[in-house]
C-alpha cells in the first residue's frame, strides 16, 4: 500500500445492515454491531527478479461455447420409437476447437398439465446433474467444416464414450489405470448421464474459424432438447507487472 497511497492518505469502508419497509428495525434489533474489523492480507514476493526480467506471460486455457436447440429431435412422447433425424448447425464458427459435447434433455411437451417447464428447471428433476433417461442417439457424427469426425456415423455407446474420453484426458498414452476414478460406469452412463462427446482436435486449425455441425437420429420414445458445448483452446498474453492484457485470441 505504501506505493499506492501517500503517507497521509487513507480509505474508509461503510458496513451495516440493509433496512427496508418490511424490516425497518433490523439495524438496531437484529444487527446491534456498530464496529467491525477488516483483515487485509499482503503478499511479499521473495524473488521478484524473475517477474521483472520476464514480465510477459502466456497462458493457454479452455473456453466454452454453448448453444441450446429446442424441439429439433422430436416433440412429445409416444409408445414407439420416434426416429427423428437432426442436423444442427452452430451459429458461431470456432477456432481451435478441441472437443464437442452433446447433452440430451427430455422435451417437455405434453408432460405437464398447465406449464411447459424444461427438464433442468423442474425442482422435482435431478437435471442438469443427470440427462434424459433412456436417451438413444443413433448415427451420431460431428462435422468440422467439410470433414467428419467419425468415418462412419455411430450408434454411440459406452465403448465409444470411453474411447473419446481416453483421447481427451490421456496421460501416459492412457496407460495409467490408477488415474481412472470410475465415477461414470456403464450403468450410470447408460441410464442417467448419457453424454455424447467427440474429440475434434485433429480436425481444427488454430487460426481458422470453422463451422461445426452435429447430426444424428433420436431413436428414443420421447423428444429431445439438446445443449451443445464446444470446448476450444485459447491463448492469453499479459504483463505480470502492470496486469495489462497484451494479446488475446478470440474464438
Amino acid at each position: 500500500m505504501a506505493g499506492v497511497l501517500a503517507a497521509s492518505a487513507g480509505f474508509s469502508i461503510a458496513w451495516g445492515a440493509i433496512v427496508n419497509a418490511l424490516e425497518p428495525t433490523i439495524d438496531g434489533t437484529y444487527m446491534p454491531f456498530t464496529t467491525t474489523r477488516l483483515y487485509v492480507p499482503f503478499v511479499h514476493l521473495e524473488n521478484p527478479q524473475a517477474i521483472i526480467s520476464k514480465p510477459v506471460k502466456k497462458v493457454r486455457f479452455n473456453d466454452c461455447y454453448a448453444q441450446f436447440f429446442s424441439q429439433r429431435a422430436g416433440i412429445g412422447k409416444q409408445s414407439n420409437q420416434l426416429n427423428v433425424a437432426f442436423d444442427l448447425q452452430l451459429s458461431a464458427s470456432v477456432k481451435n476447437a478441441k472437443y464437442v459435447i452433446l447433452l440430451p434433455f427430455a422435451e417437455q411437451t405434453a408432460n405437464f398439465a398447465s406449464a411447459a417447464v424444461q427438464e433442468y428447471q423442474s425442482p422435482f428433476d435431478t437435471a442438469p446433474w443427470t440427462l434424459q433417461p433412456g436417451s438413444s442417439i443413433r448415427n451420431f457424427n460431428v462435422r468440422i467444416g467439410s470433414t467428419q469426425e467419425f468415418d462412419i456415423s455411430h450408434d454411440y455407446d459406452f465403448h465409444l464414450f470411453t474411447n473419446e474420453i481416453a483421447k481427451i484426458g490421456a496421460i501416459n498414452g492412457d496407460l495409467t489405470p490408477e488415474l481412472v476414478n470410475g465415477l461414470l460406469d456403464y450403468q450410470t452412463w447408460s441410464l442417467t448421464n448419457r453424454v455424447l462427446i467427440a474429440d475434434v482436435s485433429r480436425l481444427t486449425d488454430k487460426d481458422v474459424p470453422q463451422a461445426i455441425q452435429v447430426s444424428g437420429v433420436n431413436a428414443g420414445c420421447q423428444g429431445t432438447n439438446m445443449l451443445i458445448l464446444v470446448i476450444s483452446e485459447q491463448e492469453l498474453t499479459f504483463d505480470r507487472l502492470t496486469g495489462e492484457i497484451l494479446d488475446f485470441t478470440t474464438a
